[in-house]
């Protein structure tokens, strides 16, 4: 099998596994560090994935650098979530990092990707930007922990279709895109 067609079915898989949880509302059944573990496991999953199979450690060998930055445009549903925050849906304090947050990372992410750079300044660029989304995502984790520790019904519209699918998806794809394009700018600096 062809290793594009495998990751394009291991994505399918994980997008019916995140539609199959939010169908049936088992985000919100989690406990908070349940919820946590659940993102976190699910990136070192893929970021576990595409370091220890073969064929999928080759592939992302062989991709620009350029190309692991543009899956972050789905980082736009930040902006999706702000527009729930104002419908009363999200509270503010998960909106400042997951709303806002990644919708800047996300429209950074796409001229950082297409602009036409010279070599080093789009390494340094790319550095920046890696260590802030991190920076971002980890900021988000540690809100959506406190929030569901503090009043757990503040987020109860993340256990529902469509907005599961930020946790159960985006996330996860954010951090483990993340750590690996800082991975691979760290690698072209030294």
């Amino acid at each position: 099998m062809p290793v594009a067609l495998l990751v394009r079915l291991l994505l399918w898989l994980w997008l019916g596994g995140a539609l199959a949880l939010g169908h049936h509302g088992l985000w919100g059944r989690l406990p908070p560090f349940g919820q946590l573990a659940l993102v976190l496991a699910l990136a070192a999953g893929a970021f576990s994935l595409l370091h220890r199979v073969p064929a999928l450690a080759r592939w992302r060998e062989a991709l620009d650098e350029r190309i692991l930055l543009l899956p972050h445009g789905i980082r736009l549903a930040g902006v999706y979530l702000v527009v729930r925050h104002l419908e009363g849906d999200l509270p503010r304090a998960f909106i400042l990092a997951a709303g806002l947050g990644e919708a800047c990372l996300a429209a950074l992410a796409l001229p950082l990707a297409l602009a036409p750079l010279a070599d080093d300044a789009r390494a340094r660029a790319t550095r920046i930007w890696a260590v802030a989304s991190l920076v971002n995502l980890g900021l988000i984790l540690a809100t959506l922990l406190r929030l569901n520790l503090q009043a757990p019904l503040q987020l109860r519209a993340l256990a529902e279709l469509p907005l599961s699918l930020f946790p159960t998806l985006v996330l996860p794809l954010a951090l483990t895109g993340s750590v690996l394009v800082l991975q691979r700018a760290l690698r072209a600096q030294g």
